[in-house]
C-alpha cells in the first residue's frame, strides 16, 4: 500500500516539517550571509590594521626625530656657552597598559658677556617654538562565533594609541651692540685782525689869502705908517715869489718907519668849529709857519717877523707873542713856531711885521703864511 507523505490525518505534522525545513534553510542562509559578512569585515579590517600600524611606525619615527633635534639644540647651546649642564632622564613605563616613553630634558645655560664701551645697548630676543605631533592609531578587531543554536556573540575591541610628542625649542639670542662715541673737538682759531687806521687830521689854515695870490690886500688890514704891498718881483728884481705869482712886500718908505698887515681870526663855532670848552681847556696850541726872504742888494738888511695877539670875545687883549727876526736870509727860508693857546682866547690877531733898516724900500718879503690851532 502506498502511503502519501501527506494524508489527511497527518496534515499538521506535514506542515510542521515543512516549516522546520524552511526555518533551517533560513538559518543556513543567515549563517552563510554572516560568514560572508565576517569574511568581508576581515578583508576590510586587514587593510585598516596595516594602515594603523604604518601610522604608528611613522609616529614613533617622527617622535624620535624631533627628540634628536631637541638633543642637538641642547648640545649646540652647551658648546656655545662653554658652561652648561645637561641632564636627560628617560623613564620607561606603562600608561593605561600602553607602553610609552617620557623624555625629561633640563638645560641650564649660563652666558657671561662682558663689554666695556662708551655706550652699550643689549637686545635679548627669546623665541619659543612648540611642535606638537599627535598620531592616533585605531585598531578594530571583530570576532564572530556562530553556533547551531543561532546564538551569535560579537566582540569588538577598539585599541586607540595616542602618541604625543612635544618639542620645545628655546633660542636665546643675545645681541650686544657696541656704540663707540667719538668726540671730535674742532678748535677754530679765529685770528682777529684789528686794523687800526690812524687818521691824522690836518687842521685847516685859518688864514684867508695867506700868499697874496688873490691879488688884493683884503682881508688883511694895513696898520701903517708905511703901506705894505703885494708884489710879483717888479718892486725889487732881487725878490720873487716863493710859490705862485705873488708875495707880500714891506712897501716903499722914505723914512725909517715899518709896515704891517693884520688878519683877525674868530675861533668859535660858527667860524672854525671850536667850542668854548676846547678853547679854555688849556690843551690847544697855536702853530705858525711862513717863508721869509730879505733883499741883499744893499749893505743893510731889512727883516720880517710874525706877532700874535690873543683876545677875548670883546677883543680885549689877553697876551701877545712874536717870532724872532732872522739875519742874512737872502733866499726863501721856512720858519715855524708853536705857542700855547691862552685860556679865554676867542680871537687871534695874526700880524706880519716888515722892519726897515735903511734905503727907500722895506725889502723884507713873506709868502705862504699859515696859522693852525690844535
Amino acid at each position: 500500500m502506498k502511503v502519501s507523505p501527506c494524508s489527511d490525518w497527518s496534515s499538521e505534522p506535514c506542515h510542521s516539517s515543512a516549516q522546520e525545513s524552511s526555518a533551517t534553510n533560513t538559518i543556513i542562509q543567515s549563517n552563510n550571509n554572516a560568514w560572508v559578512e565576517e569574511n568581508n569585515d576581515k578583508i576590510e579590517t586587514n587593510p585598516n590594521k596595516t594602515s594603523a600600524l604604518r601610522s604608528l611606525l611613522y609616529g614613533i619615527l617622527l617622535g624620535s626625530l624631533l627628540s634628536g633635534i631637541a638633543l642637538a639644540i641642547v648640545l649646540t647651546l652647551w658648546l656655545t656657552s662653554k658652561q652648561s649642564t645637561s641632564m636627560q632622564m628617560i623613564h620607561f613605563g606603562f600608561c593605561c597598559t600602553i607602553p610609552c616613553i617620557h623624555v625629561f630634558s633640563t638645560v641650564t645655560t649660563t652666558i657671561i658677556t662682558s663689554v666695556t664701551t662708551t655706550t652699550t645697548t643689549t637686545t635679548t630676543t627669546t623665541t619659543t617654538t612648540t611642535t606638537t605631533t599627535t598620531t592616533t592609531t585605531t585598531t578594530t578587531t571583530t570576532t564572530t562565533t556562530t553556533t547551531t543554536t543561532t546564538t551569535t556573540t560579537t566582540t569588538t575591541t577598539t585599541t586607540t594609541t595616542t602618541t604625543t610628542t612635544t618639542t620645545t625649542t628655546t633660542t636665546t639670542t643675545t645681541t650686544t651692540t657696541t656704540t663707540t662715541t667719538t668726540t671730535t673737538t674742532t678748535t677754530v682759531s679765529t685770528t682777529s685782525t684789528t686794523e687800526t687806521t690812524t687818521t691824522t687830521m690836518i687842521p685847516p689854515n685859518l688864514l684867508i689869502n695867506p700868499g697874496a695870490e688873490d691879488g688884493i690886500i683884503f682881508p688883511w688890514i694895513d696898520g701903517g705908517p708905511v703901506t705894505a704891498r703885494i708884489d710879483n718881483g717888479s718892486i725889487n728884481t732881487g725878490c720873487h715869489p716863493y710859490r705862485g705869482d705873488k708875495y707880500f712886500h714891506g712897501g716903499i718908505s722914505s723914512t725909517d718907519s715899518n709896515s704891517n698887515l693884520t688878519q683877525s681870526i674868530l675861533l668859535l663855532n660858527d667860524t672854525h668849529g671850536y667850542t668854548e670848552a676846547q678853547l679854555d681847556s688849556g690843551n690847544l696850541s697855536v702853530y705858525v709857519s711862513f717863508y721869509e726872504l730879505s733883499s741883499h742888494l744893499s749893505s743893510t738888511i731889512d727883516r720880517a717877523q710874525i706877532s700874535l695877539a690873543f683876545r677875548t670875545l670883546n677883543h680885549s687883549l689877553i697876551s701877545t707873542t712874536t717870532t724872532p727876526t732872522l739875519t742874512f736870509t737872502y733866499n726863501w727860508t721856512f720858519q715855524s713856531f708853536s705857542y700855547p693857546l691862552s685860556v679865554g682866547t676867542r680871537y687871534i690877531d695874526y700880524i706880519m711885521i716888515f722892519n726897515k733898516d735903511s734905503g727907500q724900500h722895506i725889502d723884507a718879503c713873506l709868502d705862504d703864511n699859515s696859522l693852525k690851532v690844535y
